[in-house]
C-alpha cells in the first residue's frame, strides 16, 4: 500500500486537510443544524440512559409477572440480540437512507418501544419490544462515532466520543 515513508506522510497530510477543510465546512453550517444535531444526540443518550434503567426499575414487577430469575435475565439480554440485529441492518441503511430520517426514526421508534415496554404485560410483546429497543438503539450508536469522526474537529473527536 504505502511503499515509502514519504508516500505515507502524504497520504496524512491529505488526510489532515481533508479533515480540516471537513471542520470548516461543519463551522459554516447553521447555528440552527448544529443545535439540532446537539439535541438528537442528547436526546439519543437519555433515551439510552432509561433503557439501561428499565430492567433493575421494575425487576420485582418483571419477577411477578413471570415468576422466573432466567426470564429476567432474558430481559436484560435481548436489547444486546437486537443490536446485533441492527449493526447487521445498519450497515446497509446508512448507506441508503438520509442519515437524518435514519436518526429521527430510530429516535422515535426507540423511544416509542420504551413507552410500550411500559403499557403491556404480554410476556412475548415484552421480548419483541426488548429486541426492537436493541434494533433501534444500533443506529444511534452506531452512527455516533461516525458522526463524530467525519464532522468531529479534531481535538473534540475524542471528547465526543
Amino acid at each position: 500500500m504505502y511503499k515509502t515513508p514519504t508516500d505515507l506522510i502524504s497520504a496524512s497530510i491529505i488526510t489532515s486537510n481533508h479533515q480540516k477543510e471537513i471542520q470548516k465546512n461543519i463551522l459554516a453550517l447553521p447555528q440552527s443544524t448544529r443545535w439540532l444535531i446537539y439535541i438528537l444526540f442528547l436526546i439519543s443518550n437519555i433515551l439510552i440512559s432509561f433503557d439501561h434503567g428499565s430492567i433493575p426499575a421494575s425487576t420485582k414487577q418483571l419477577y411477578n409477572l413471570v415468576k422466573s430469575d432466567q426470564v429476567i435475565g432474558l430481559f436484560g439480554s435481548l436489547v444486546f440480540i437486537g443490536n446485533i440485529i441492527g449493526s447487521c441492518i445498519s450497515f446497509y441503511l446508512i448507506n441508503k437512507i438520509s442519515r437524518k430520517i435514519l436518526l429521527f426514526l430510530s429516535l422515535f421508534f426507540f423511544g416509542l418501544c420504551l413507552i410500550t415496554f411500559t403499557l403491556f404485560k404480554q410476556i412475548y410483546f415484552l421480548f419483541l419490544n426488548r429486541i426492537l429497543c436493541g434494533i433501534f438503539q444500533s443506529f444511534i450508536t452506531i452512527y455516533l462515532p461516525i458522526w463524530c469522526n467525519q464532522y468531529g474537529i479534531i481535538p473534540m473527536t475524542t471528547f465526543l466520543l
